[in-house]
């Protein structure tokens, strides 16, 4: 049976159907195209909400799963328009590969919009790249605060975040670091909106200006501040792809304000100054090292889809308190990071990418579809000296209680039952599942010979089917933070779990299908780290 695979589709911008491809590809595969795939230059529109008769091309999204479906019998190409995605749709392909309409796009339609498509690509469970890996991205912040941990050299910057923000405050900031000029950029951002290049000079001599920015874009959730450089217009940008984590090709290009004839420049292969692309290729490689791991829907480890990395060049003054760059020497630096959805430069290339591109993502979903026939690995067992405690462990969960333990510290879950005084016995503080539900507890005992956290996952019915049951994240992915947190795991579970709700003794987090996972999780472990500072017992559970 073939192998279902999705394609979210909405490029407007990345042409297949054009002569320079044709000089160096073979563009025969797109003659059955139906034109509902292809793009009108003028409206941006797919054919399909066009009048008759309107001409258009193929673009790369919709090009690379075209060519699949020609030549690959064992995929079954499903190109997803973006007003039909749902979660249903999603739900029946194995995966789904965004290469063009992902939710920054929903940013432009409107806030409900942007709701539903986060939600949906937070549920589906098989996107690919995952929302984790997406939201990584998209929060700015968040990639650029842990590259700068591992030593990449980066543009200076400020994050200036919603609810935390002034356009005094900034200005003041901006002047603090000695800063001249400043670029305005945006998380959740793209197509170069919400950027502006601005001097401290005529914000100090017309305030109005920032008052404008922040009141136009009050919405974005952070403003990416960063002193302007001014080598970056006048050197190569290059932009390195990578898939699997191994390079690809690149493509250079060097702005229309600094060339002779007004027009952007792009090169592509040897024509890229060899300086300028092993550089970027360094600085792309250590960049990749900050993304979280990829996961397939049932939590198997899979090497990450496409990603971009951008590289620009400073070669005069930096004014920041807090940098060192040499002026009379070319510094490389990352200027953001990519993925599925960015352009591809297919046209620009000097060897025909169409077939690479199909190859590669035709192996990842084999790989997916591989590993999803496969149970995760189970976790080890601790051993008990590592746990300190005296009680040997439960080689198995004790029977399930038909009513809940009357203490006070136990906790009520939907389909489970949670008992205290006999955990404090056997240093296990869980009991369950039941009727197919699962449980994920931790719990600190004051009472308990090892007073460290425990966490127990147990196992699950037969015929479990995950995909039919509230969720969004793997079990996996809890017991590593977990365990990173110094809490000791056991488990019997051989099947994967999602949880879809969190409980805490605490008052600081509550039953919520709104917040994310990320939150649940912080918030349970603050709550634990609390309780165990305060030398109580801790109930946290994870259904």
């Amino acid at each position: 049976m073939p192998i279902k695979v999705g394609f979210l589709v909405g490029k407007d911008t990345d042409l297949v159907e054009d002569p320079k491809y044709e000089a160096v590809g073979d563009a025969s595969f797109l003659k059955d195209l139906p034109d509902i795939y292809r793009v009108d230059p003028d409206s941006h529109e797919y054919l399909k909400n066009c009048d008759p008769g309107t001409k258009g091309q193929a673009h790369a999204d919709v090009a690379i799963p075209w060519y699949i479906h020609k030549h690959y019998d064992d995929i079954e190409v499903d190109i997803i328009f973006p007003e039909d995605i749902t979660l249903k749709r999603l739900k029946g392909n194995l995966v789904n590969f965004v290469v063009g309409y992902d939710v920054i796009n929903a940013v432009f339609e409107g806030k409900e919009r942007l709701e539903e498509m986060t939600r949906m690509f937070k549920t589906c469970g098989n996107i690919m790249p995952s929302w984790e890996v997406q939201e990584f991205i998209y929060m700015k912040s968040t990639y650029m605060t842990r590259l700068k941990e591992l030593g990449v050299p980066m543009a200076p910057t400020i994050f200036a975040h919603k609810g935390r923000r002034t356009p005094e405050g900034l200005l003041a900031e901006i002047k603090e670091r000695g800063w001249k000029m400043f670029v305005m950029k945006q998380s959740y951002m793209a197509f170069s909106l919400g950027f502006q290049k601005l001097s401290v000079e005529e914000c100090e001599n017309n305030p109005q200006i920032l008052k404008d920015y922040f009141e136009e874009f009050a919405d974005c959730p952070e403003y990416v501040v960063q002193e302007a450089i001014q080598g970056f217009v006048r050197n190569w940008e290059t932009r390195c792809f990578w898939f699997n984590g191994e390079f690809l090709y690149a493509i250079a290009n060097k702005a229309a304000v600094s060339t002779d004839d007004g027009m952007e420049q792009i090169v592509t292969g040897d024509d890229i100054p060899e300086e300028f692309l092993e550089n970027a290729k360094r600085i792309g490689r250590e960049a990749l090292k900050c993304l979280p791991e990829l996961k397939t829907p049932n939590g198997q480890p899979v090497p990450m889809t496409l990603i971009r990395t951008d590289i620009g060049c400073s070669d005069s003054e930096i004014h920041d308190k807090e940098t060192n760059w040499d002026p009379n020497q070319r510094t490389f630096f990352l200027n953001e990071i990519e993925y599925g959805g960015t352009t591809y430069f297919i046209r620009h290339l000097k060897f025909d990418a169409m077939p690479l591109w199909a190859k590669l993502y035709v192996e990842k979903a084999r790989e997916i579809h591989e590993k999803m026939q496969t149970p995760e690995p189970q976790a080890k067992r601790a051993r008990v000296s590592e746990v300190e405690s005296k009680t040997p462990l439960m080689k198995k969960p004790a029977a399930v209680m038909k009513k809940p333990a009357k203490d006070d510290d136990s906790r009520k879950c939907p389909g489970f039952t949670l008992q205290g005084a006999a955990a404090c016995q056997s240093g296990l503080a869980i009991r369950g599942p039941q009727q197919g539900h699962f449980v994920l507890c931790t719990r600190v005992l004051s009472g308990c010979p090892s007073r460290r956290p425990l966490l127990g996952i147990f196992g699950v019915r037969p015929g479990f089917d995950p995909d039919q049951d509230h969720a969004n994240f793997w079990w996996g992915s809890a017991c590593t933070v977990l365990q990173a947190a110094g809490m000791t795991t056991f488990t019997t579970l051989r099947r994967p779990f999602k949880p879809c709700a969190a409980w805490a003794a605490s008052d600081a987090l509550q039953h919520s299908d709104a917040i994310t996972w990320h939150d649940r999780r912080e918030c349970a472990l603050r709550a634990i780290q609390a309780d165990v500072g305060k030398g109580r017992r801790s109930d946290c559970i994870v259904c």
